[in-house]
């Protein structure tokens, strides 16, 4: 059977696809200052030309790979705040995987967007594209909450978005310490402390 002819779009969209795979290995293996665009390219097998006809920086294809990483995360993290009927239930997104063991899984990129922060702080133009992204998460996590605590009976006596806030700042704060100090992570630190949000008085 004659295989059917990828039409120009569907051939980009390939090409893009390519190369964010092997720009995920290539940062993942060398970190974002020390890695290079001509290192993505050759990982892809395209000229370095493929790549800028694509992405037009280094930080533009390291931004769409962090954007897939991001809605991961917020994922799990909304999945955290649906009050659970057991402790192992509300440990992680997955049955049986503490919030811990999640941090561990995702350690590469989760130490690849604390790397991503500290050269945004450096650089204006990266520094209102991360910006803009954490606005998107938070107001997402906002309405889940909103929609979640209604369902419940109403909202809690503090506005909603210190809680998106407090959330995403309590996941990346704990990764930072538990990767400091691996092993010392109470399993079930994450879990309490989100069952404590979540139980805030209502007016």
């Amino acid at each position: 059977m004659e295989r059917k002819r990828l039409s120009r779009q569907e051939s980009r969209l390939q090409t893009r696809e390519r190369l964010l795979e092997a720009a995920a290995e290539v940062f993942s293996r060398r970190g974002f200052h020390d890695a290079s665009v001509e290192e993505v390219a050759e990982e892809a097998g395209f000229s370095k030309g493929a790549v800028y006809s694509n992405f037009a920086s280094k930080e533009e294809l390291f931004l769409a790979l962090l954007d897939r990483h991001l809605a991961a995360e917020l994922q799990k993290v909304a999945a955290q705040v649906t009050p659970k009927e057991s402790q192992e239930e509300a440990e992680g997104a997955i049955p049986g995987r503490s919030f811990a063991n999640l941090l561990e899984e995702n350690r590469t990129w989760n130490v690849l967007s604390i790397e991503y922060f500290l050269y945004a702080l450096r650089h204006p133009w990266a520094q209102e594209q991360l910006a803009e992204r954490y606005r998107v998460a938070r107001q997402e996590l906002s309405d889940r909450l909103r929609e979640k605590y209604q369902s419940q009976g109403g909202l809690p006596d503090f506005p909603i978005e210190y809680l998106a806030w407090a959330l995403l700042a309590l996941g990346g704060g704990l990764a930072l310490q538990s990767y400091l100090e691996p092993g010392a992570l109470p399993s079930d630190l994450y879990a309490t402390i989100v069952k404590r949000f979540l139980d805030a008085p209502r007016p």
